[in-house]
């Protein structure tokens, strides 16, 4: 089944060629349409929807029929509607989503991972190329943002001192979404043995381009083997989690040795008073922290006080 507002030849051409022998529907989301195709005795296999024409409401009692289908896999195409108010659907081990404008080789991609086995599908791949899509889809508009700043910062306008905040802002906006796109991305590894110290100074320099002056005080001698950009990348959202949800107190990184490698660990004094509003990091940075990790070969290490604000965040690496 393919449901979607304009018939787009070329998607229906890209899911003939991985299901060639199959009988594909085509047709706009109507809910009686829905309903009667999607039925308990219904033998359709799979569906390709559209999203961005659709309701809320529709889309729930799309998720409401697919759970208790779980044999019938559904591809959501998303685009400027986003995935606000249905983003418990995507806990279903049967749906997946790909961002619009799709490609062939992304929808090539998430409809092969059905294919292959439609009762037992890979979500984590095709939410990485969500992810990768979302990045490159904010990417372009961020470069805008920051070349007005730049100008209006250039022309003297007596502005500085409101521009000046808003271009750090545009820049870790970047940074964070470089850091989801490694994350997300099968990007090529190149592991190699490196000092902690110049892992340290390369975090100096970076975070400083970024506004920030960390307590950083490494000496050399300290040796561990892992992937320097995945490692530095964790690192940085580390000190992004404890600058903005820790505790009101220096962050300073601080390396130790072990007897199996070494660790660069941000950290804040536990005995810091709590703030009375302390508010809870989302998920997604600590799941950013662990995946960043994994590609680097090293244990992420993220201690919290009153199980909620982060005080101790960083790296255990293996020699």
């Amino acid at each position: 089944m393919l449901y979607a507002p304009e018939l787009d030849p070329g998607l229906r051409e890209s899911i003939e060629s991985l299901f060639g022998d199959a009988s594909i529907r085509c047709t706009r989301f109507t809910l009686d349409d829905w309903l009667q195709h999607l039925g308990a005795e219904s033998d359709v296999a799979g569906v390709v929807i559209d999203t961005d024409s659709m309701g809320l409401g529709d889309l729930r009692t799309v998720g409401a029929t697919l759970k208790l289908r779980p044999q019938t896999w559904c591809l959501m195409l998303v685009g400027d509607r986003g995935i606000a108010g249905f983003e418990n659907l995507l806990k279903a081990n049967n749906i997946s989503i790909l961002p619009k404008p799709w490609t062939p080789q992304g929808l090539q991609a998430s409809l092969a991972s059905f294919s292959t086995d439609s009762k037992h599908l890979n979500a984590g791949s095709t939410n990485d190329l969500f992810l990768s899509g979302l990045v490159e889809g904010l990417r372009d508009p961020m470069t805008c943002i920051s070349g007005g700043l730049q100008m209006m910062r250039m022309g003297g306008d007596g502005a500085v001192e409101f521009v000046d905040p808003a271009m750090r802002a545009a820049l870790q906006i970047s940074e964070q979404l470089q850091y989801i796109e490694l994350a997300a991305t099968d990007v090529t590894p190149h592991f190699d043995t490196f000092d902690l110290a110049d892992c340290a100074l390369s975090l100096k320099k970076d975070l400083a381009k970024l506004g920030y002056e960390p307590e950083i005080k490494i000496k050399k001698g300290i040796s561990v083997y892992s992937e320097p950009n995945f490692a530095c990348a964790a690192l940085k959202s580390g000190f992004l989690l404890l600058h903005r949800f820790g505790l009101d107190s220096a962050i300073e990184l601080v390396a130790n040795k072990h007897k199996k490698g070494g660790s660069l660990v941000w950290q804040q004094q536990a005995s810091a008073e709590l703030a009375a509003d302390n508010l809870a990091p989302p998920p997604y940075l600590e799941e950013l922290i662990s995946r960043l990790a994994q590609k680097a070969q090293a244990e992420p290490v993220i201690e919290k006080l009153i199980e909620v604000v982060p005080h101790r965040v960083g790296l255990l690496f293996s020699s």
